[in-house]
């Protein structure tokens, strides 16, 4: 620990009066904004003293305790008077993806800090969301593109408002507001303090220095460039204290003279130190050498979302679709369904084009799409698959194959079917649409996602006769994202073929990811709810009560005399905790007990959530329980 005895109000005058660093290297406006801010409105003096305050009584009392994961919805205003200016929406994602990797010490780099400071870097517990929904409540992406005639924009916040070339903020208590643009006077970004004004709070990123592909330049090619303002915005200072020898207020990061640059060698040693911690994102070096957060600067941070916070009241925001989630020892699973599309157009026929007796089609979704859509990192496991119909017809499409597998295309270049890596058989059923709603494929295997790549569906099936095509809705595409071959084939089908068509016209997709790989329901449903749940006909169960305290009631119906059955229980973590075979089950309904209390391998089992899995005959289901004594 290094002590930094320093007083609250001299810190202050010292960020009033922060020095200007030479513009061809990395330079933060954030402090000479704060000086601004604080000549126009004199109050923010006092309000910064109250943050203060608030912070040490968090830090004496609950910085041990922090078992929140705060989650930001962000908005991205994208101001541009050039083509080149206008940052794509994956270099957006690409942004937000850094800051959940390096606010949650995930960053691949996180290796490379020294020893010596290993055990204070720190997970923040904070993550971040492209909004869902805007201040109306309406569906959004996140991410707005907007023209302005100002050619380049500087520190003092009229990239913020309308009136003056810029975009007006989202309500600043339930959004972090991004705003990148082309910023002047060498700047790579600014951004504002907690307690100031409401109207202008958030950050401002140059858009060469933002994300990590598309216009990003080197040396600040690796987004931490907003890693390092979304800090300020979250009351870290400079972590030289912006001062000879200053204080940043965090007492585990050592006094250093002076911001370092580029990428110096550990240890640089000023101020009686014994290194600077150079490699923390609150200093000035390039961004392929800053990789950490210490532990106190966590706990500064996250003091803004306890109790009297300055920025609690985002922890009431349901921008992202859910709320602020608390972490506990226990780990539990967790779903999102994402859709891919949104177009009225009742035109489409892929996947379900039965006017002809074979199909195959290839769909591409990339993973910016996915990202817009709500996709993290946690729920990886692709558990089902729909497609919203608008006039749906009865004929069962035989042999309904769905494979899923990893690419990096983003779209057909010709019109050969494509090949992807880690191709998995995800469900292979008979099957007939029979409502005009989203219609399910529940997957027997789950696709794994590896968050990186884009994605590409194959879907194939082969009929011995035709009828009407089922329409589904689909949206129009500025690339050919879907390549399809109909035709009427006797034997043989069209899994093979090789050569399709283009179309700029894609179905909408829904998908459903989960944290955990355990299968929920079989994919061999005839039909498929709207919500996506579905109960096999050859396989109906029911367990009760739930939460179950001791006795567990295990009901279910087989169609097939004699049939073999298998009841698994799993714990959080996919291990088996319990294993019984059941033979000869009769057909109609069958019943079976499994006894918590009085079961040896199932007593010492602790309170939580379980999986029950039953297979009879090659059908499985999965159910969720909660051990509850």
């Amino acid at each position: 620990m290094y002590s930094k005895k320093i007083s609250v109000l001299a810190c202050l005058i010292t960020l009033a009066f922060g020095t200007t660093q030479a513009q061809q290297k990395r330079t933060c406006s954030s402090m000479e904004n704060q000086a601004r801010l604080e000549k126009m409105y004199p109050e923010l003096v006092k309000n910064q003293l109250a943050i203060e305050e608030q912070t040490s009584n968090y830090l004496m009392t609950n910085a041990k305790t922090e078992a929140v994961i705060v989650n930001i919805p962000v908005v991205v205003h994208v101001l541009y008077n050039t083509a080149s200016q206008n940052i794509s929406d994956a270099q957006v994602t690409s942004q937000i993806d850094v800051l959940n990797e390096d606010f949650r010490k995930l960053n691949a780099d996180k290796g490379n800090v020294p020893s010596a400071f290993a055990s204070l870097a720190a997970d923040c517990n904070i993550t971040f969301c492209l909004a869902k929904k805007d201040p109306n409540g309406n569906a959004t992406t996140g991410i707005i593109h907007k023209y302005t005639t100002a050619t380049s924009f500087i520190d003092d916040d009229q990239v913020k408002s309308s009136t003056t070339g810029g975009d007006n903020a989202w309500n600043t208590g339930k959004y972090l507001n991004l705003w990148v643009c082309n910023l002047g006077n060498g700047l790579l970004g600014y951004a504002q303090f907690p307690g100031g004004p409401v109207s202008t709070d958030g950050v401002v990123i140059l858009y060469s220095a933002f994300g990590r592909t598309g216009t990003v330049s080197a040396p600040y090619n690796k987004g931490r460039t907003a890693t390092h303002e979304v800090g300020h915005w979250l009351n870290l200072r400079h972590i030289w204290g912006d001062a000879n020898c200053g204080s940043d207020l965090v007492n585990d990061t050592p006094t250093q003279q002076t911001s370092n640059y580029g990428c110096p060698s550990y240890p640089h040693v000023t101020c009686s130190n014994s290194g600077d911690m150079s490699m923390n994102y609150m200093d000035y070096v390039d961004d392929a050498c800053m990789y950490m957060f210490s532990a106190g600067q966590s706990a500064r941070m996250n003091a803004l979302f306890a109790s009297g916070g300055a920025r609690a009241s985002i922890l009431t925001s349901t921008a992202c679709g859910s709320s602020t989630t608390s972490t506990t020892t226990s780990t539990t699973t967790s779903s999102s369904m994402l859709t891919i599309g949104t177009g009225t157009a009742s035109s489409g026929a892929v996947p379900y084009g039965t006017y002809y007796m074979d199909e195959r089609a290839q769909l591409i979704v990339t993973k910016a799409e996915l990202v817009s859509a709500g996709f993290t990192s946690t729920n990886k496991y692709i558990k089902a698959l729909a497609f919203n119909v608008a006039t749906a017809n009865a004929q069962t499409m035989a042999n309904f194959t769905i494979k899923i597998s990893h690419i990096t295309s983003s779209a057909f270049s010709s019109t050969s079917f494509l090949s992807g890596t880690n191709q998995t058989t995800v469900y292979n059923s008979n099957f007939a649409t029979t409502s005009n709603m989203w219609n399910t494929h529940t997957f027997s295997t789950p696709f794994v996602y590896n968050g990186i790549d884009n994605i590409l569906i194959d879907i194939c099936w082969d009929n011995s006769a035709y009828n009407n095509n089922t329409v589904v809705r689909a949206s129009a595409t500025t690339d050919y994202m879907t390549l399809y071959k109909r035709s009427d084939i006797t034997t043989g089908g069209l899994c093979s073929t090789t050569i399709g068509t283009n179309s700029y016209t894609r179905p909408n997709m829904r998908f459903t990811m989960s944290s955990s790989g355990l299968v929920s329901a079989s994919s061999t449903s005839a039909r498929l709810a709207d919500d996506g749940i579905t109960t096999p006909k050859e396989l109906q169960t029911m367990l009760y009560p739930n939460p179950v305290n001791d006795k567990l009631s295990l009901v279910y119906n087989v169609f097939e005399e004699n049939a073999n059955a298998t009841i698994d229980i799993f714990n959080l973590y996919g291990s088996k905790v319990k294993n019984y075979e059941l033979q000869n089950s009769s057909i109609g309904e069958n019943n079976f007990e499994i006894n918590f209390a009085n079961d040896y391998d199932l007593q010492g089992l602790k309170d939580g959530i379980y999986f029950v899995s039953l297979s009879v005959n090659g059908e499985k289901i999965v159910k969720k329980i909660i051990l509850q004594r």
